[in-house]
């Protein structure tokens, strides 16, 4: 088990290297950065577009030095390190994370996507999925909710308004610029403003999202679409308390960081709303993730029925999802096997394992951004329980 100043020293380790990257890095799904491949007629079909972020996502070897892909600051990352410098402020009121947290925000306030009703944000990188093509710094509701509520984390830390004012204003890239599916008592948030996805885990961020902005503003608006949002998020969730990805023929798979998402968003939602009237289906989902996205030992799984790859989003996603129901028990045996399978002692958390090979490769928004956020919310979590000094 590891101990207090072991801990602390990985934390460092990593914070150590990701600023010497000035925050900068690659990314599973960056291969269509690539200017080679952005210079081919190849990039203009679908098919190779997907076939290419795959090469570069499935391969040990990494080829974005060779394929001139450049390393970026992703915004989702960038969120999620400065999330976790204000817990670690919180933590050890050490000025110098809040310092650090402000950088961040302000960089974030930067750089968002222009050309929207509000602040919004999207990947660095145009990302091929199974279903649709999206061009680099097109904004979505995942990112936008990740980064807005970096924002709400340091108004709350700060009482900077103009920290909540970004929120208040990204709230209107959703309720905008996004296509809304109604259906009765329901909607569902699409996951960019170019498609009409219905993908669950983005639905029940943007909620968790508008029921924080409720929180601080009493906004009635914002109460009822985040009702909706989740309304529609339980109503497609599986008998056995399982979710799939999305509502799509092709979404049709269940893992373990989605459904993560899924667990952590109602749960927020429940917080901020003061209603528990899903309570039903947050705890048969907690029950399902607890029994099929894991070892009989307690590791994560990738998918419910396949324990490869191990995956630090996986890793880290568990760690918050036990920390968000009071399991610090099952966080910290996670977090311990993590730190065991995936520390990389060149001072970063490596990629996968395979049932075939090991994945070293050190992406920041991916692997390190996540483990940060996930390790500070630990250390945030037992701290606040009196069991650390």
């Amino acid at each position: 088990m590891i101990d207090d100043i072991q801990l602390m020293n990985i934390l460092n380790q990593m914070l150590s290297y990701c600023k010497n990257e000035d925050w900068a890095g690659y990314d599973p799904f960056d291969g269509l950065n690539s200017l080679m491949m952005r210079n081919s007629p190849l990039f203009y079909l679908s098919i190779c577009r997907l076939f290419w972020i795959q090469l570069f996502k499935r391969n040990p070897v990494n080829l974005r030095p060779m394929f001139l892909v450049p390393k970026g600051r992703n915004p989702k990352g960038i969120a999620l390190f400065a999330s976790g410098f204000l817990r670690l402020y919180k933590v050890t009121g050490n000025s110098k994370y809040l310092l650090e947290a402000k950088k961040l925000l302000k960089w974030l306030n930067e750089n968002y996507s222009k050309g929207y009703a509000g602040f919004a944000w999207g990947y660095n990188f145009p990302w091929q999925s199974r279903n649709d093509y999206k061009k680099a710094f097109l904004p979505t509701i995942v990112t936008t909710s990740f980064v807005a509520m970096s924002f709400l984390d340091g108004y709350k830390i700060t009482e900077n308004k103009e920290y909540l004012d970004v929120a208040l204003s990204s709230v209107e890239f959703v309720l905008k610029n996004l296509n809304i599916y109604n259906a009765n008592d329901t909607i569902a948030f699409s996951y960019g403003p170019a498609d009409f996805a219905r993908v669950y885990n983005a639905t029940a961020l943007g909620s968790a999202f508008l029921a924080r902005l409720y929180f601080y503003t009493r906004e009635e608006r914002y109460l009822q679409m985040a009702k909706k949002a989740m309304n529609y998020v339980v109503k497609h969730q599986n008998n056995d308390g399982s979710w799939y990805y999305g509502a799509s023929r092709k979404q049709k798979w269940i893992d373990n960081f989605h459904t993560g998402y899924n667990l952590i968003s109602l749960k927020k939602y429940e917080e901020y709303i003061g209603n528990l009237s899903f309570h039903e289906n947050l705890m048969n989902g907690y029950e399902f993730y607890k029994k099929e996205l894991f070892t009989k030992e307690g590791y994560p799984k990738y998918y419910h029925n396949s324990f490869y790859p191990i995956d630090i989003h996986s890793c880290a996603v568990s760690i918050l999802v036990f920390l968000e129901f009071g399991d610090i028990e099952r966080a910290e045996k996670v977090l311990n096997w993590t730190i065991e399978k995936m520390w990389n002692k060149e001072g970063y958390f490596n990629y996968q394992i395979t049932r075939f090979y090991k994945n070293t490769i050190p992406y920041m928004r991916w692997s390190q951004a996540w483990m940060f956020y996930a390790m500070t919310a630990y250390l945030s979590k037992t701290k606040s329980r009196g069991q650390r000094a």
